[in-house]
């Protein structure tokens, strides 16, 4: 799943973009949630591919390696009082882990300080999508389920995902920085064809996961969204076009 995940976050990151305006000003084509989150710090931000875990074997052992060599921002003492730590991660708990104090409240507290796109606390984290339009809250969470809830789903995707070269991967990552779907992506389809057929898997994966379970089917949730999506484009740059033709100012339109 987290595989998935990562490879998935630059397109989940456009077709979710809903960051129009920067200091007042339109934004542009700038997907600015993905770009401020890779930019933060290199050392805990950005995708699992930017730190070396490029495949799904051994891949939660590579994260847990991982998070052991990032600089803390803060630990806890024993009187769980927060104090600065000139150390990494790893130094920290291997402290602990030697005076036979650790514990999972403080392997928690590491996690919590890593910031990549997918990431693992007690539960697998996917940080990619925007914040959507009022209404359209869950659509994120739709879209999600339907493709990792579903073996027959997440198998053929793992099988779409893993043929991608790492060069793909890497090409992917960066274009999302730019809220344009005509984009080349892997194997050389446009953006918005990948866009496509990954929310055709979702809702397949919505509609078995119903039936399969005998609940209510939560496609409308991700089905709704789309709707606007292939009629507006990306919402950051519609919301941007209506401010442009209002004629009225940033925090007037707001």
């Amino acid at each position: 799943m987290a595989y998935i995940a990562d490879c998935l976050s630059p397109i989940t990151s456009l077709l979710f973009a809903n960051s129009p305006f920067w200091n007042s000003e339109p934004s542009g084509n700038q997907n600015l949630r993905y770009k401020i989150w890779n930019d933060t710090d290199n050392s805990r931000c950005g995708n699992l591919l930017d730190h070396a875990i490029e495949n799904a074997e051994g891949l939660v052992k590579k994260y847990a390696q991982y998070v052991q060599t990032v600089p803390a921002i803060f630990v806890n003492d024993e009187k769980r009082k927060v104090i600065y730590y000139d150390n990494t991660l790893g130094s920290w708990l291997k402290e602990l882990f030697n005076q036979d104090k650790l514990t999972d409240e403080h392997i928690q507290l590491a996690l919590h300080q890593i910031f990549t796109h997918v990431r693992f606390k007690n539960v697998l984290e996917i940080r990619g999508s925007d914040r959507p339009p009022s209404g359209f809250e869950l659509a994120p969470a739709a879209f999600w389920i339907g493709l990792l809830f579903d073996d027959k789903i997440q198998n053929e995707l793992f099988n779409i995902v893993s043929a991608w070269t790492a060069e793909d991967r890497k090409k992917l990552n960066l274009s999302a920085f730019k809220l344009d779907l005509e984009q080349k992506g892997p194997e050389e389809k446009f953006i918005r064809e990948w866009v496509t057929s990954i929310c055709d898997l979702s809702l397949m994966g919505l509609n078995r996961r119903s039936n399969k379970i005998g609940i209510e089917n939560e496609a409308t949730f991700l089905m709704d969204y789309l709707d606007v999506f292939n009629k507006k484009g990306i919402i950051a740059l519609n919301t941007q076009k209506e401010l442009e033709t209002s004629k009225r100012t940033v925090r007037d339109f707001i």
